[in-house]
C-alpha cells in the first residue's frame, strides 16, 4: 500500500507543473526574446496596475485613463499573457510559441483592448455597432472562450457556450415554454456581450482591475519577500510539538497562507508539500493527511480580506462597504478554521497519534492554559482598572489622554511581569506567565497606542502631515525590526522526508519575521481605520511591500555586519547612484530610438488631421508595440561605455538580490492573475445572459417547481445547485456564477415563504457551496492536488476531506435561519460575547459528533444528543419559537398605527398580496422596510415613495413612486397588505442554552467516566 502511494505522489517537479499549468501558465520558451516579452509583459501589467490604483495619475495628469478603457487593458494583457503561456492542448509544445498562437494572442489583445483604443467613436452610436463592431466582438467572444479553456480548463467555457446558445437560441420551438424567451439578434447580443458594461466588460471584470489584481500582487510579494516560508515555520513552531501536530500547523500554515495566495491549489501545494509528509509520519493515512489540507486550503477562500477576490465582488453586488462585508465573514470563517483545528485533534486522539519532538523542555497542555489565562486577567484587569479611571474622569474621550491610558497600562503590565520574573523560579514563572498572552495583548495595547497616536498627531499637525510623520514612524519601525530579526539565522525550509525533523524554536522563529506583518497592518489600518478604498489600501500595502522587497536583504547585510558600518552603506547608496547614471549612459541608445519612435508617432498623428480612427488607431498600436520591441532587443543596443562599480560586494549582492526578487514578485502576481482575469470576464457572458434574457426568473420558478414550496428542501436545491454550478470554476468566477443565478433564487423564494434575510447572508450561503465544488469529487481540483502531493487515491481524499468540510456545509444553513452567527444586528458588547462565544462551543461540538469522538469514542445516541446540543446552541430560536411565537400577527388596516410605534430607522415586516402587472401571476411576498423619521405615518411613507388607503377592511397601496424605495422593495400599484408583523414580548432565546449545556455536560460526565474505567481507575461519583 505504501509503494502505491508513492507511485501516485508526484515529484517536486511535477507539482511546480501542476501550479503553473493551472495558476501560472506551462510554457517555458526556449527562446530569450520570446522568454524576455513574457516576462516584460507580466511586469508591464503589473506596472500598470499600480498605476492605475495610485493617485499619481490624478496628480500628475499624466497618463489619466477611466474604467471602461482600464478593464479593456486589463484584459487584454490577461488575453495576450493567456495565449502566449498556456499551451492549447497537453501536447503541445511547451518550449516554444506555435505561430497560430501568436495570430490568437495578437488578435485576442486587439479585440480585448477595442473599447480603449476606440472609446470615442463608440461613445457617439451606444447601441447601434457598425460592422466592425460585430466582428471585433464575435472575434472577441471566440477568443475569450478559448482563452477560458486554456487557462481555467473545459468546465467555465463550456457553461458559458450554454448561455451563448440560449441567447441565440432561447426561442426555439424545442425548448420547454417555461424557459422559453423571444431570442435575441447578433447585433443585440454583441453590443450587450462585448461593447456595453453589461456583459464581459461589467462588474466582475471591474472589480478584477481596480482591486482583485493589486490583493494578488501584494500576494506575491510577501509571498516572495519570505512571508510564506515564515507562516509555515511559525505555525510548526507553535503546534508541531502537539498531539497530530503537523495536521495542525497544516491548518494554521494554510490559513496564514490564504492571505497571500488566493488559488485553492496553489495553497494545498504551497502549505502541502511540507506539511503532507510529516502528517503521515506522525500516523495520517495519505488520503486524511491530503483531506486535512484540502480542507484547510479550501477555506482559505471564505477567510477574509480577500476571500479569493469574492470580498470585492460582494461589495458590488450587495451594494455595502467592505468593512461590512468583512464584519459579516470574519466569525463563519474563524469557527470553521477552530473546528478544523479540532477535527484534526480528535483523528489524533482516536489514532492515539504521538508529537514531534520540541525543543527545550515542553510544558505540560494544563499549564500552558493555566499560564495563558492568569497572563490575560492580569493585564484585563490593569487595562480595565485605569482605562475605567480615565472614563470616570471623563478624560478617555480625548486622544492625548486615550494615550496617556495606554501608555500607563503598558508600564504597569511591565512592572508586574518583572516582578514576577525576578521573585518566581524559572518553572514557577513558566507556569504562571505566557509569553503568546503578553504577546496577544502587547499587540491589541500597540494597536490601541496607534490608533491613539495618529490621533493625537492628526489633532496637532492635520491630516496630511500626520500621515507622513506617520509614514516616517512606520519605516523607523520597520528598519529596527530588520535589525532585531538580524541577530537570528534566517529561515531554511526543512526537508519533511528527512529521518528527522527537529520543530523550530518558537521565541527565534517569530522574532525573525515580524516585519512581514507591518504591510498586512497597513493594509488592515488603510481598510478599517483611514477606511480607504480597497483598491488604494492594497496600493499603499504594496508601496510598502516594493520598500521591503528593495531594503530587507542590504538591511540585513548590514545589520548582520557583512558590510563595513555606515560608511559601507552610504558607500553603497553611493554606488547604487552611479550604476543608475552608467545604466542609463549604456542604454542611451536604446532610448533615443525608443523616443524617436514615439515622437515620430505623436507627428504623424498630428499631421493626420482628418485621418479615419481605424488609420490613427493603428498608428498608435505600430508605435507601442515597436517600441516595446526595441526595449526587448535592448541588449543588441546596448554599448558597455561606463563600467559598473561593485566595491561593496555584500551590500551589492544583496541589493541586486532585492531588485531580482521584486521584479519576479512582479511577474508572479500578474501570471497569477491571468487565469482571474479571464474568469471574471468569462464570468460577464453568464451576469450578461441572465440580465438579456431574464434565466434568473426562470430558475427561482425551477427550483420552486421541485422544492414544492418548501423552504429547507429550497435551500438543499439552492445548495446543490451551487456546488454543481461551481464544479471546476476559479474561486472568483464561481461566485459571480452562483451569485448571479442562485442569489436572487434564495431571495424571491425565501420573501414568498416569509424568510426575509439580509443579502450578504444569502450571498454567503451561495458562496461557501460554490467553492465546495473544490473538494467535492468528481471534480474536485485542490482534491486532486493534494492526492498528487501525498500520493493518495484522489476520490477518497475528496470524499474525506468532504466529511471534515462539513462544518463548512452546516454553517451557511445556520446564518441563514440565526444571522447573528455573520455578526448582524448584534445589540452591544455582551450579545457579541455570547453569539462568539456559543458559536465557538457549537462548532467544536457539532464537529465531535462528526467525528464520533468527544472524551472517547461516542455511541449512536451520544452523537445525536451532541448534534442535538450543536443546533440548539447555534440556533437558539428554533425551540423556543415553538413555545413562544415571536412574532404578533396584525390586519393590515392598523398599518398606521402601526407605523406611529415604530422609532426611525428601525423596520417594519409586511406580508403584501397582489397580481403582477405584466405577467398577471399573483403575488404573495414579505417585504421589510426601514422607516425614515416623518411628523405622520402617512408623511413616512411618502417619503418611501408610497401611499396607502384604507377601503373597508383592506388596505391598500394606493400609489408606488418610479424609481422610489417602495418600489425597489418591489412594491406596485393595488397591492394589499395581507399582515403587518411585529416582533412579540417574549423571553430571551438564550435561556434555551441552559438545558442544552446540562445535555452536554452529561455526556461530558458519562465519557469521561467510561475513559476511567477502561483505564481501570474507578469512575467518579
Amino acid at each position: 500500500m505504501a509503494d502505491q502511494s508513492q507511485d501516485r505522489q508526484l515529484s517536486d517537479a511535477d507539482l511546480e507543473d501542476l501550479v503553473a499549468s493551472t495558476d501560472t501558465g506551462a510554457r517555458q520558451p526556449d527562446s530569450k526574446f520570446v522568454m524576455q516579452l513574457l516576462l516584460w509583459t507580466a511586469f508591464g501589467w503589473s506596472a500598470f496596475q499600480i498605476w492605475y490604483a495610485s493617485p499619481l495619475p490624478f496628480i500628475t495628469g499624466l497618463l489619466v485613463i477611466n474604467d471602461a478603457q482600464a478593464r479593456s487593458l486589463h484584459l487584454g494583457f490577461a488575453m495576450f499573457l493567456a495565449f502566449l503561456a498556456y499551451p492549447a492542448l497537453k501536447r503541445s509544445p511547451r518550449n516554444r510559441v506555435p505561430w497560430v498562437d501568436w495570430v490568437l494572442a495578437l488578435v485576442g489583445t486587439f479585440c480585448a483592448t477595442y473599447r480603449f483604443w476606440f472609446i470615442d467613436e463608440l461613445s457617439t452610436r451606444p447601441g447601434l455597432p457598425i460592422v466592425l463592431d460585430i466582428v471585433v466582438s464575435a472575434a472577441g467572444l471566440l477568443l475569450l472562450l478559448e482563452a477560458t479553456r486554456r487557462s481555467l480548463g473545459p468546465p467555465l467555457m463550456v457553461v458559458a457556450i450554454v448561455f451563448l446558445l440560449y441567447v441565440f437560441f432561447g426561442n426555439a420551438s424545442f425548448l420547454p415554454d417555461v424557459i422559453r424567451y423571444q431570442g435575441a439578434s447578433l447585433n443585440r447580443a454583441m453590443d450587450q456581450f462585448w461593447l456595453s458594461d453589461q456583459g464581459v466588460f461589467g462588474i466582475a471584470l471591474g472589480v478584477s482591475t481596480r482591486f482583485v489584481f493589486l490583493f494578488v500582487l501584494f500576494g506575491a510579494l510577501l509571498d516572495r519577500a519570505g512571508a510564506g516560508n515564515y507562516f509555515i515555520k511559525l505555525a510548526f513552531a507553535m503546534l508541531g510539538h502537539l498531539r497530530g501536530g503537523p495536521a495542525k500547523a497544516a491548518v494554521v500554515a494554510s490559513g496564514m497562507t490564504g492571505l497571500i495566495s488566493g488559488s485553492s491549489i496553489a495553497n494545498v501545494v504551497t502549505t502541502g508539500t511540507f506539511t503532507v509528509p510529516l502528517m503521515k509520519r506522525v500516523g495520517f493515512t495519505p488520503e486524511k493527511a491530503g483531506a486535512v489540507e484540502v480542507a484547510s486550503s479550501v477555506n482559505g477562500q471564505i477567510m477574509p480580506p480577500v476571500m479569493g477576490a469574492a470580498a470585492f465582488l460582494m461589495v458590488e453586488y450587495v451594494g455595502i462597504p467592505y468593512t461590512e462585508v468583512i464584519q459579516h465573514a470574519f466569525l463563519p470563517a474563524i469557527i470553521s478554521y477552530i473546528a478544523l483545528v479540532y477535527i484534526v485533534h480528535l483523528e489524533a486522539l482516536k489514532t492515539g497519534m504521538k508529537a514531534l519532538p520540541k525543543p527545550g523542555e515542553p510544558l505540560p497542555a494544563k499549564w500552558t492554559l493555566i499560564a495563558f489565562g492568569i497572563t490575560l486577567a492580569t493585564v484585563i484587569i490593569v487595562a480595565g482598572v485605569i482605562a475605567g479611571g480615565f472614563e470616570l474622569a471623563g478624560l478617555l474621550a480625548d486622544p492625548v489622554f486615550g494615550l496617556i491610558a495606554v501608555v500607563l497600562i503598558g508600564i504597569v503590565e511591565w512592572i508586574i511581569f518583572s516582578a514576577f520574573a525576578r521573585s518566581l523560579p524559572k518553572d514557577r514563572f513558566k507556569r504562571t506567565v505566557s509569553v503568546g498572552g503578553l504577546v496577544l495583548m502587547n499587540v491589541i495595547l500597540g494597536a490601541m497606542a496607534v490608533f491613539y497616536g495618529m490621533s493625537v498627531l492628526t489633532m496637532l499637525f492635520g491630516d496630511f502631515a500626520a500621515a507622513w510623520i506617520g509614514a516616517v514612524i512606520l519605516l523607523a519601525i520597520y528598519v529596527a525590526l530588520v535589525a532585531y530579526a538580524a541577530r537570528y539565522p534566517e529561515l531554511e525550509m526543512d526537508d519533511p522526508n528527512a529521518p528527522v525533523v527537529s520543530l523550530p524554536e518558537v521565541g527565534p522563529t517569530v522574532k525573525t519575521g515580524l516585519y512581514y506583518f507591518l504591510p498586512i497592518i497597513v493594509l488592515v489600518w488603510n481598510l478599517m481605520i483611514e477606511r480607504l478604498s480597497p483598491g488604494l489600501s492594497a496600493f499603499w500595502a504594496v508601496v510598502f511591500m516594493v520598500i521591503i522587497l528593495l531594503t530587507q536583504r542590504p538591511l540585513m547585510a548590514l545589520f548582520r555586519g557583512q558590510a563595513s558600518g555606515g560608511a559601507g552603506f552610504f558607500a553603497f547608496i553611493g554606488e547604487a547612484v552611479v550604476n543608475l547614471i552608467a545604466l542609463i549612459i549604456n542604454n542611451i541608445i536604446m532610448l533615443i530610438i525608443v523616443a524617436a519612435i514615439i515622437v515620430a508617432g505623436v507627428l504623424l498623428i498630428s499631421a493626420g488631421g482628418t485621418w479615419p480612427a481605424e488609420l490613427i488607431v493603428a498608428i498608435e498600436i505600430v508605435v507601442c508595440v515597436a517600441a516595446f520591441v526595441v526595449f526587448l532587443m535592448r541588449d543588441r543596443f546596448r554599448r558597455q561605455t561606463v563600467g559598473y562599480r561593485n566595491s561593496q560586494a555584500e551590500l551589492h549582492a544583496a541589493g541586486k538580490r532585492g531588485f531580482g526578487e521584486l521584479f519576479e514578485a512582479m511577474v508572479a502576481g500578474a501570471r497569477n492573475m491571468i487565469g482571474i482575469g479571464i474568469a471574471t470576464a468569462t464570468a460577464g457572458i453568464i451576469v450578461g445572459t441572465v440580465s438579456l434574457t431574464g434565466i434568473g426568473l426562470v430558475m427561482s420558478a425551477f427550483v420552486e417547481f421541485l422544492s414544492g414550496g418548501s423552504l429547507i428542501l429550497m435551500l438543499v436545491l439552492v445548495a446543490i445547485l451551487s456546488l454543481i454550478l461551481g464544479m471546476g470554476l476559479p474561486t472568483t468566477a464561481n461566485y459571480i456564477v452562483v451569485s448571479a443565478l442562485m442569489a436572487p433564487v434564495i431571495v424571491e423564494l425565501g420573501a414568498a415563504s416569509g424568510l426575509v434575510v439580509p443579502l450578504i447572508a444569502v450571498h454567503l450561503f451561495v458562496f461557501y457551496f460554490g467553492i465546495m465544488a473544490d473538494v467535492t469529487p468528481p471534480v474536485g481540483l485542490a482534491s486532486f492536488a493534494a492526492a498528487a502531493v501525498s500520493g493518495g487515491d484522489p476520490i477518497k481524499t475528496g470524499f474525506t476531506a468532504f466529511f471534515y468540510s462539513l462544518r463548512t456545509v452546516a454553517l451557511p444553513f445556520i446564518f441563514i435561519f440565526n444571522t447573528q452567527l455573520i455578526l448582524y444586528d448584534i445589540q452591544g458588547p455582551v450579545s457579541l460575547i455570547l453569539t462568539v462565544v456559543s458559536a465557538v462551543i457549537a462548532m467544536l461540538v457539532f464537529a465531535a459528533a462528526t467525528q464520533g469522538f468527544f472524551f472517547a469514542k461516542s455511541r449512536i445516541w451520544e452523537s445525536l444528543v451532541l448534534l442535538l446540543v450543536a443546533f440548539t446552541l447555534f440556533r437558539p430560536g428554533y425551540w423556543m419559537d415553538m413555545m413562544f411565537p415571536p412574532d404578533q400577527i396584525l390586519p393590515g388596516t392598523e398599518i398606521f398605527d402601526v407605523i406611529d410605534t415604530v422609532p426611525p430607522d428601525e423596520t417594519l415586516q409586511l406580508r403584501v398580496t397582489g397580481e403582477d402587472f405584466i405577467s398577471g401571476d399573483p403575488i404573495d411576498t414579505t417585504v421589510v422596510m426601514t422607516l425614515p423619521e416623518g411628523e405622520s405615518a402617512a408623511q413616512r411613507l411618502e417619503q418611501l415613495g408610497a401611499t396607502v388607503r384604507i377601503d373597508g377592511d383592506t388596505a391598500i397601496f394606493d400609489n408606488v413612486m418610479f424609481g422610489s424605495e417602495a418600489q425597489n422593495l418591489g412594491l406596485d400599484f393595488d397591492y394589499q397588505i395581507a399582515e403587518i408583523v411585529v416582533p412579540a414580548d417574549v423571553p430571551p432565546k438564550e435561556l434555551i442554552w441552559i438545558p442544552a449545556l446540562i445535555l452536554l455536560a452529561g455526556i461530558i460526565l458519562l465519557q469521561r467516566g467510561r475513559n476511567r474505567r477502561a483505564a481501570g481507575q474507578p469512575a467518579a461519583a
